[in-house]
C-alpha cells in the first residue's frame, strides 16, 4: 500500500543523491482493501499506478520491459493484445514453453490454449456469498485425469522415453473459495481411490512417502494466491453460469470477478506451456474483457478456434448425469457435517482445530 511505501521514502534526501526506483506491474492485482473509506481515498491504488497518471513521470521517467521469458507465444498473445497493447515479445526457451505443443487435448494441438465450454449450474450454500459449480468442478478433475494420462509430445527423432506431466506441473485456479474447496475434495477422492494403482494417472508411487492428504501434490488456489508465480500448466474454473436474464443484473452489481480485468490478466499470465479455461462462454462473453479473450481464442482468418466443448464430451455427459451430481452433493454435505462435528468435539477438548480440506492451500482473499 502507498501509505506503507511513503515511510521509507521520507528518508530520501536530494543532498545524498539518493534515487528511488519503483518496479512492478500496475495492470495486475494490487493491495486488497476491505475498508470502503480506505478505498474511497484510493488506498487500493499503488504508488506506481498513481505516478503513472502524471504525464511527466510517464513520458520521462518510465521504462517498460518488453522481453517476456515466461510463456509460449500463443499464451503471451492473449494478455499481450488484451492488456499490453502488443508491446511484449516472446523470448522464452522453447524447450520449456513449447513442451506441450502437439498435445491433442488442445483443440488446435499447435496452440497450447483451450477454452472448454461447460453449461454448468452455479450455486451457493445458505447465506454464503461464495459460488460453486459442481459440473465445472467435475469437468476440471476429468481434464486433470486426461492430462496426467497423456504423454507429452516429442520430436520423432527423439528416442527418449516420452514423459508425462507431474502433479506439481499443474495448478488449478478459481476466483471462489467454495469452488476451490469442492475441486480439492474431488481431487482427494481420486487420490484416495487410485494413488496406489500403478496403471492409474493418479498413481503416487513416484512421490516420496506416497500421497499425503496434508500436502496434496496438486495446488488448487485463488488467483490472488498465485500472483507472482508461474506453472507449466494452468487450469482455470470460472464458476459463474447464469441465465441470460440474470447476468446483466450481476454485472451491474459488480458481483464476482466479471468486472475485474486485473484478475483476468493475472490468471491468464501464469502458465508457461499450457492454458485451459473451463467456463460458460455464453455468460462470460457478455463482459467486454472476457469477450475479447474469447474472440482471441476463437477462429479467425489465420487461426483455428481454441474454443470448444470438452474433447471427452461423451464421457463427461455420462459421468455428469443428474444422479451423479445428486450423489456428489449428498457426499459433500455429509463430509461438511462430519467436519463440523470433528471441529466441535476438538473445541470441547481444547484441542487445535483439524487441518483444512485437502488441496485448499490457506485462506483465499476472494469469496
Amino acid at each position: 500500500m502507498e501509505s506503507e511505501l511513503l515511510v521509507p521514502m521520507m528518508f530520501v534526501s536530494k543532498a545524498s543523491g539518493t534515487h528511488v526506483t519503483l518496479a512492478g506491474d500496475h495492470k495486475q492485482l494490487g493491495a486488497i482493501i476491505r475498508s470502503r473509506v480506505a478505498d474511497m481515498y484510493s488506498f487500493s491504488r499503488s504508488t506506481l499506478e498513481r505516478l503513472l497518471f502524471s504525464k511527466d513521470i510517464r513520458e520521462n521517467h518510465c521504462v517498460q520491459l518488453t522481453d517476456s521469458y515466461r510463456a509460449h507465444p500463443e499464451i503471451l498473445r492473449l494478455y499481450n493484445k488484451m492488456t499490453y497493447q502488443d508491446s511484449l515479445e516472446a523470448r522464452g526457451d522453447t524447450t520449456h514453453t513449447g513442451r506441450l505443443e502437439g498435445l491433442t487435448l488442445f483443440p488446435v494441438p499447435e496452440r497450447p490454449v483451450a477454452f472448454y465450454h461447460v453449461d454448468g449450474v452455479e450455486e451457493r450454500q445458505g447465506d454464503s456469498p461464495s459460488w460453486m459449480n459442481m459440473l465445472e468442478a467435475k469437468a476440471v478433475v476429468l481434464l486433470l485425469h486426461a492430462l496426467f494420462a497423456a504423454e507429452q509430445p516429442t520430436n520423432n527423432n527423439d528416442n527418449k522415453k516420452k514423459k508425462k506431466l507431474a502433479f506439481e506441473d499443474v495448478v488449478v485456479l478459481s476466483p471462489y473459495n467454495k469452488q476451490i474447496k469442492e475441486i480439492g475434495r474431488i481431487i482427494h477422492l481420486q487420490f484416495q481411490q487410485f494413488a496406489n494403482k500403478k496403471d492409474s494417472p493418479w498413481y503416487c508411487g513416484g512421490i516420496k512417502g506416497g500421497y499425503d492428504r496434508r500436502h496434496p501434490p496438486i495446488k488448487v488456489c485463488s488467483v490472488e494466491q498465485f500472483q507472482g508465480r508461474e506453472a507449466p500448466v494452468v487450469v482455470m474454473s470460472c464458476v459463474r453460469s447464469k441465465k441470460n436474464d440474470e447476468i446483466n443484473n450481476d454485472l451491474l452489481q459488480g458481483i464476482g470477478f466479471l468486472k475485474q480485468p486485473k484478475r483476468l490478466n493475472v490468471a491468464i499470465s501464469r502458465p508457461i506451456a499450457g492454458l485451459f479455461i473451463i467456463g460458460n462462454v455464453t455468460v462470460l462473453q457478455k463482459d467486454p474483457n472476457w469477450s475479447t479473450l474469447i474472440r482471441l481464442m476463437a477462429a479467425d482468418e489465420e487461426k483455428e478456434s481454441s474454443v470448444c466443448t470438452l474433447p471427452m464430451g461423451n464421457v463427461v455427459a455420462k459421468r455428469l448425469c443428474n444422479a451423479d451430481l445428486d450423489a456428489m452433493k449428498q457426499q459433500r454435505n455429509t463430509a461438511d457435517s462430519n467436519d463440523r462435528a470433528v471441529a466441535a468435539a476438538a473445541a470441547q477438548r481444547g484441542a487445535p482445530p483439524p487441518p483444512p480440506p485437502p488441496s485448499y492451500n490457506g485462506n483465499t482473499t476472494t469469496i
